[in-house]
C-alpha cells in the first residue's frame, strides 16, 4: 500500500501522469485487449510489469478503469453516496436541482435498457 491505495493502482496511474496525459482519447479509446489481460495477469500474481511507452498508453489507461469499475462497492460507497447526494442536493438552486433530478433519470432509463440501445455507459453521454 501507497498512500492508501494498493500498490497495483498506484502503479497505473503514475505511468498515466508521466507518459498518458498528452495522449487523444485518453481513458475514452481502448487499449488492447490481449495486452489488457497480460497485465491484470502480472498484477494479479502480484507482479509490476513495465508498460511500454509507445503501446501501453490507452492499455494503461483500460486497465486503471476495469480496476474502478471492480471495486467492491463502487468507487464511492452506498452510504457516503447517499450522505453526499443529500448533502449537495440542499445546495442546489431549485431549477437546477430540478434539471439534475429530470436528467439522472432519463440517463438511469437509458443504462436500464443497455441491452436495446447497446450503451455499456452512460458516462460518455
Amino acid at each position: 500500500m501507497r498512500q492508501g491505495l494498493p500498490l497495483v493502482l498506484t502503479h497505473i496511474v503514475e505511468f498515466v501522469e508521466r507518459h498518458c496525459l498528452d495522449k487523444t482519447g485518453l481513458f475514452r479509446l481502448p487499449g488492447s485487449v490481449k495486452r489488457c489481460q497480460e497485465l491484470r495477469k502480472h498484477f494479479d500474481e502480484g507482479g509490476f510489469p513495465e508498460f511500454d511507452i509507445g503501446g501501453d498508453i490507452l492499455t494503461s489507461a483500460s486497465l486503471l478503469k476495469t480496476f474502478i469499475r471492480e471495486l467492491p462497492g463502487g468507487l464511492i460507497p452506498e452510504p457516503q453516496m447517499t450522505q453526499l447526494l443529500k448533502v449537495y442536493n440542499n445546495q442546489f438552486p431549485p431549477v437546477h436541482y430540478c434539471f439534475n433530478a429530470t436528467t439522472t433519470k432519463g440517463l438511469h432509463r437509458v443504462f436500464e435498457s443497455a441491452a436495446v440501445t447497446q450503451r455499456q455507459t452512460v458516462g460518455s453521454v
